[in-house]
């Protein structure tokens, strides 16, 4: 975006304070307070950040979305908080990359097996990244998810990659779960 609109510095710096403002006062209007969720919002070095990644192909359900997040969720516990981002893996985003699709299939096999599906185009993938994971949780998202129609497996990106640069410029705000509130 700086790049984009050509904006300073200093006036990025503003805007990114002034975003935290508004996101503190929401959340004190809530009755939450910032510090609290400051260790969801910040990756922690002792827990790993993954992605789930479906083959929407696999699932009946038009809003595969909504599919996907129910199955995670009853696999939450109210002990635990994270955030929670999501989207489809797109390849659309920048037309000139001739190779994107290609170059996406290669990003991401590098962190999980995909020839249990029949990939045709990265569109057809839908993930959800979490932070804040424990092997704990790793472990029961694996067993939970196991029989889910669609499932193909965990990414870990709790380390710099290709990955895990692209999906932050992909992936939309889910929501943070924190212990027993989802906001």
């Amino acid at each position: 975006m700086k790049q984009y609109f050509n904006i300073s510095d200093l006036q990025m710096s503003k805007e990114i304070n002034n975003m935290h403002d508004i996101l503190v006062e929401l959340l004190e209007k809530k009755g939450i307070s910032y510090s609290v969720l400051k260790s969801v919002l910040i990756p922690q070095k002792k827990h790993h950040e993954i992605i789930l990644v479906f083959d929407t192909l696999q699932i009946e359900d038009s809003e595969y979305g909504v599919a996907c997040y129910n199955a995670v969720i009853k696999l939450l516990d109210k002990s635990e908080s994270h955030s929670f981002l999501c989207g489809d893996y797109i390849s659309k985003i920048n037309t000139s990359w001739k190779n994107a699709n290609d170059l996406l299939y290669q990003s991401l096999s590098e962190h999980i097996n995909l020839s249990q599906i029949e990939y045709k185009s990265s569109e057809q993938l839908f993930f959800i990244y979490i932070n804040n994971v424990s092997n704990n949780f790793i472990g029961r998202l694996k067993m939970g998810l196991q029989n889910f129609q669609g499932f193909v497996g965990i990414a870990d990106v709790t380390l710099s990659s290709t990955l895990k640069i692209y999906i932050s410029s992909i992936l939309t705000n889910g929501f943070i779960q924190y212990h027993d509130i989802i906001l």
